[in-house]
């Protein structure tokens, strides 16, 4: 299946397999493992946007820190799986964005799970949340196709 028909309102994905380190001594992919695959395509989806991570996040956003994850896994995902895992920026508040994932296994579409993480701001200097810049609004806004002003 292609990414447009398994995840429309999609319109980023990074392909991942999954290797036998990730897995249970059945095979089926540790619910940890999600977490880095999510950080991956978070990584990429970045990348995308041409932000070069972490050296553009330091010089224009200080730090990045995530304040809260949800996962919700509707099936087992096991080695040597093929996976697309969607991302996109789902919401931007004043201090805070959120980044909606859904994860499919490539060969059958199957849904595998479903999560968000949430993300902070913060000045390093003096280990505060700050305002969400308005540039990266504007570039996100325009990637997603989605309006994202406070």
């Amino acid at each position: 299946m292609t990414p447009e028909v398994l995840a429309p309102t999609f319109k980023f994905s990074h392909p991942i397999r999954v290797r036998q380190g990730e897995t249970d001594a059945q095979g089926r992919v540790l619910c940890p493992m999600f977490c880095v695959y999510r950080e991956a395509a978070r990584t990429e989806y970045f990348r995308n946007l041409k932000f070069s991570y972490p050296e553009q996040w330091k010089s224009n956003f200080h730090h990045v820190m995530t304040i809260g994850s949800c996962h919700n896994e509707k099936r087992q995902a096991h080695f040597d799986d093929e996976l697309l895992i969607f991302a996109k920026i789902s919401a931007i508040q004043k201090t805070n964005f959120t980044f909606s994932f859904e994860i499919y296994q490539k060969a059958g579409g199957q849904l595998i799970s479903k999560a968000t993480s949430t993300h902070a701001v913060i000045d390093p200097k003096k280990w505060a949340i700050i305002r969400v810049p308005d540039f990266f609004r504007e570039i996100v806004s325009q990637f997603e196709n989605q309006k994202f002003m406070i």
